[in-house]
Formats: structure tokens, C-alpha cells, sequence
């Protein structure tokens, strides 16, 4: 005869079910920045040079863009609450430097040596104080793909302040939303602040408070078949499309609710697809492989992409593409994930296993 032990968990069984889920949500995170970093080298790598079936694939260069970049930085704002809560303000602005500030400076040096950028000197100041979000376009330019650094640098400070200083998620919530005002202001009056600021701001919001509220098991629940997610996509898709060709030329409500929209509800179908899927995906090498390898991917595949043009350049647009997706794509991927390993290596101990 058994006991039902309905509603009555034995306390190792509490401690089992919540490893267990916290090691489901990695592998989902782990999907994502799959998809992402991959999504990104086709973005980069020029996609759009083909079409299927006879379509252009241009029309769909906004929604990957907004797609892959809204997931990193979802990503940031979801993963910085994990630091945040075991360190003292200092312990996680020191690690953030150690992780993501010195690999950008390396980076930012291979960018002006090998492509060749028109940058001055107050130009690079900027971009070595990670300011170039808050004084362009009035004073600099963001350097391509680089800018996201500053950006979330931006956001690590400013977040991260909050978090420390106000505990009502309430209050913090009202204080966010009037410096995002705020900002909004300073740009109009003056000059200031990228666009992107504005883009991604309640984007890393919703991954701050997503993390912060314990909201990802209720936003990611795979119930009806996803049905509820794939029309939420579909709502933010449509929102998004007759706006999209002013995606990069400005800022202005309309776009913004639209990009807002589109992102969150791409982001949360795919977290909900990777919760799905995760059984067979989550320990597929390839897939942790990319994840693992996927920052240092985000940083070096430009100057790795002008080293292999300098051996090989196609003459064709579609050779190229496939060219830098192909070959460019892999060695990006090999190096990155050594590298990556090493950079592990130099900043913990041999006792702890690397974090991603």
C-alpha cells in the first residue's frame, strides 16, 4: 500500500526540483544565446544577399536584427540580478569590468586597427569610458556592433545603482520610468543619448524585473501549445511592420512601442520554445558550445571577418556572404571558444568552474 503524499514534499525533494529547474532555465538561456549569436552572424554576414522561393530576404532584416540584439540584452538585464544579489555594488561592477569591459578594449583596439575606422582622438576617449550611448550622436558615433558594450555598461551602472538603493520594485519601477523620460528630454533639448538607449531600455528593464520578480516560469509557461506566445508574436510582429523602415533613423513613440512590443513578445516565445524543446536541446554540444563561446563571438567575428577578406575576397555578394557565414562563421566559433576557455582560466580559480 502507498501514502499519498499529495501537497507534502520531502525537503530533498524541494532542493532536487528547484536544482533542477534552475538548471532548465540555463539550458534555456543557453538556446537563446544559441540562437542569437548564430542569428547574428547571418545579420552580419549578409543574408539578405539571397532570396527563397523568390522572396527577398530583406524585408526581414529589422525583425532579426531587433530579434538577436533584444535577446542579448534581455539576457544582461535577466543576469545581472544573479550578481547583484551576491555581491556588494563594487564586487559586481568589478566583475563586469573584469568580464566584459577588458575584452571590449581589446576589441575596440583589433576594430580601429583592422577596419580601418575614421575615429579621433576624443572619439576613442569616448569609446574607452564606454560613453559612447550617452554622447552620441551630439559628439560621437557608435562603432558597429561594439556599441552594445557601452550600451548595457550604461545599463549595468545605472540598474545596478537602483537595484542597491531602492527596495520597492514599485519605487524602482517609477524611478526607471522617469529617468527614461528624463533622458528622453535630454536628447530632445540637446543632442544626447543614442537611439538604441531608447530601443533597448525596457528591454533590459523586462529582464531586470523578469529576474528580479521571479516572473520566467509564469512568462515562459509552454501551456496550449504555445498558442498564446505564437499570437503575441504575431500581434508584435504586425505592430512592428508598418514602422519598421524607421528602425535606425530615430526615435519617436510609435517605434518605440512597436520595437518594444516585437521584442518581448519574440523573446518570450523562443524562451517558451527552448522550455519546450529543452529536453533534447539542452545538452546538445553544438548548441553549449555557441552559448559558451557567444561573447567573445559577439566580439571579435568583424576583425576575424577583415583578416579572412585581406586571404580571400569573392566577387560576387552571394559568394561573400556565404564565404564569411561559412568559413568565417566556423573560425569565428574555434577561436572564440578557445579564447573564451582562456579568459576563464586567467580570471578564476581552477577549483570553480567557469561561469558564462
Amino acid at each position: 500500500m502507498e501514502l499519498k503524499t499529495s501537497g507534502i514534499d520531502r525537503p530533498e525533494q524541494k532542493i532536487t526540483n528547484k536544482a533542477q529547474e534552475e538548471r532548465d532555465r540555463v539550458a534555456e538561456f543557453d538556446i537563446l544565446r544559441a540562437l542569437a549569436i548564430t542569428l547574428l552572424l547571418f545579420h552580419h554576414g549578409g543574408i539578405y544577399n539571397f532570396s527563397v522561393f523568390g522572396f527577398s530576404l530583406k524585408p526581414l532584416m529589422h525583425y532579426m536584427e531587433l530579434l538577436l540584439l533584444g535577446s542579448f540584452v534581455f539576457m544582461s538585464g535577466y543576469f545581472s540580478i544573479a550578481s547583484l544579489k551576491r555581491s556588494s555594488f563594487g564586487d559586481f561592477l568589478k566583475t563586469r569590468l573584469l568580464r566584459i569591459y577588458i575584452p571590449y578594449i581589446a576589441a575596440l583596439g583589433l576594430f580601429i586597427l583592422l577596419l580601418e575606422l575614421d575615429v579621433s582622438a576624443a572619439d576613442i576617449a569616448i569609446h574607452l569610458l564606454g560613453g559612447q550611448m550617452l554622447f552620441s550622436p551630439q559628439f560621437t558615433s557608435p562603432i558597429l556592433t561594439l556599441w552594445y558594450i557601452g550600451l548595457i555598461l550604461v545599463f549595468y551602472v545605472l540598474f545596478g545603482v537602483l537595484y542597491k538603493t531602492i527596495r520597492s520594485p514599485l519605487l524602482l519601477f517609477a524611478v526607471l520610468v522617469a529617468i527614461f523620460l528624463l533622458a528622453a528630454l535630454i536628447r530632445m533639448e540637446w543632442g544626447f543619448i543614442a537611439r538604441r538607449f531608447f530601443y533597448y531600455f525596457f528591454i533590459y528593464l523586462a529582464g531586470f524585473f523578469t529576474a528580479r520578480q521571479g516572473w520566467l516560469q509564469a512568462l515562459t509557461s509552454t501551456r496550449f501549445f504555445l498558442l498564446d506566445k505564437v499570437l503575441a508574436l504575431a500581434a508584435g510582429a504586425a505592430l512592428l511592420a508598418p514602422v519598421q523602415d524607421r528602425v535606425g533613423q530615430g526615435v519617436d513613440p510609435q517605434l518605440l512601442v512597436a520595437v518594444n512590443v516585437y521584442i518581448l513578445s519574440v523573446v518570450i516565445f523562443t524562451l517558451s520554445l527552448a522550455r519546450l524543446l529543452s529536453p533534447w536541446l539542452a545538452h546538445h554540444k553544438f548548441i553549449s558550445t555557441l552559448s559558451y563561446a557567444s561573447f567573445f563571438m559577439y566580439l571579435s567575428h568583424r576583425p576575424i571577418w577583415a583578416l579572412l577578406l585581406e586571404l580571400y575576397r569573392p566577387s560576387s555578394l552571394q559568394a561573400l556572404s556565404l564565404y564569411l557565414i561559412v568559413v568565417g562563421g566556423s573560425a569565428v566559433l574555434i577561436f572564440s571558444y578557445y579564447l573564451q576557455r582562456f579568459y576563464n582560466r586567467l580570471l578564476l580559480p581552477r577549483r570553480l568552474a567557469p561561469q558564462r
